[in-house]
């Protein structure tokens, strides 16, 4: 075998290398953007009216499983607005986002008693004692702050924070392949501009990458037996199926929309380089 044969077989081994960590770092960028982001999972749930939905399951939850609450519903109608319930998701959201990524080994507690202290202040036209005494009529059996261990398992958090952990140590090892990949592209092809041919191709197949596992996710997650087990499970807690379908596929969409934008800057960009140089090189591997 040639030499030139045996670098055009190197270069195509480490093309598909390449481009099979270029597709990693393509859907870095997209978490990175969107389900690392709670500005990401905040626009979501505006966008797909979750926070409303929200609201009136623990108007439900209140009516049915309190034994007084069903009176406190026309008070926490005007007190539980959904920009309020809004503020207060947010600020357990930044809460776990501190857990997950080993900023803090507490889960966010969920302070209920800020949801009494906004009824106390709304209910002025009444005495202190009334207020209070209302109050524990109302709402006797719940606790002012809940733990998230007191009402399910944690595993899953636990499971979420590690891979996060995990997810930061594999940014680096890709970043470092890909220079080391870069280095060695340069060496094997004897000059740059050989190697910014290749890279283009190794851009523009990391783009097609991206999209095949793009269209792949959405089917498997939207077909998925275990997601759908999860929806049966909400719904035994009387919340609505329908939400639960309809905010998977909104956060879905999110995530696959930047992953297919940065694959289509991926193939742009991998053409244009491979249209530019190869003009200039004639795809020549060796001088």
């Amino acid at each position: 075998m040639s030499m030139k044969a045996i670098q055009i077989l190197t270069a195509s081994v480490m093309i598909v290398i390449m481009a099979v960590n270029l597709a990693a770092v393509g859907f870095i960028i997209a978490s990175q953007t969107t389900i690392m982001r709670l500005e990401f999972y905040d626009g979501i749930f505006q966008k797909s009216r979750f926070y409303g939905q929200i609201r009136q399951w623990l108007f439900s939850r209140v009516s049915t499983e309190l034994p007084n609450g069903r009176e406190a519903i026309p008070y926490l109608e005007e007190v539980l607005t959904e920009n309020w319930l809004r503020q207060e998701l947010l600020f357990l959201g930044r809460q776990l986002f501190m857990f997950l990524k080993a900023e803090t080994e507490q889960l966010p507690i969920i302070p209920v008693y800020k949801m009494f202290d906004e009824l106390n202040e709304h209910m002025s036209d009444m005495s202190p004692a009334q207020r209070d005494k209302l109050i524990d009529y109302w709402f006797d059996a719940v606790p002012d702050r809940v733990r998230l261990q007191d009402i399910g398992s944690i595993e899953a958090f636990w499971v979420a924070r590690n891979l996060m952990i995990t997810f930061h140590r594999l940014v680096w090892l890709i970043i470092g392949i890909l220079l080391v990949m870069i280095c060695i592209f340069i060496l094997v092809l004897r000059g740059w501009r050989n190697a910014l041919v290749w890279l283009g191709a190794a851009l523009a197949a990391a783009g097609g990458i991206i999209i095949e596992i793009g269209l792949f996710l959405n089917w498997a997650i939207m077909n998925s037996t275990s997601i759908q087990a999860r929806i049966t499970g909400m719904v035994k807690h009387m919340f609505p199926e329908n939400a639960f379908e309809s905010l998977i596929k909104f956060l879905l969409d999110g995530f696959l929309d930047r992953s297919y934008m940065v694959a289509f800057l991926f193939l742009a960009a991998g053409g244009l380089i491979i249209l530019f140089w190869s003009s200039e090189i004639r795809f020549r591997v060796i001088k």
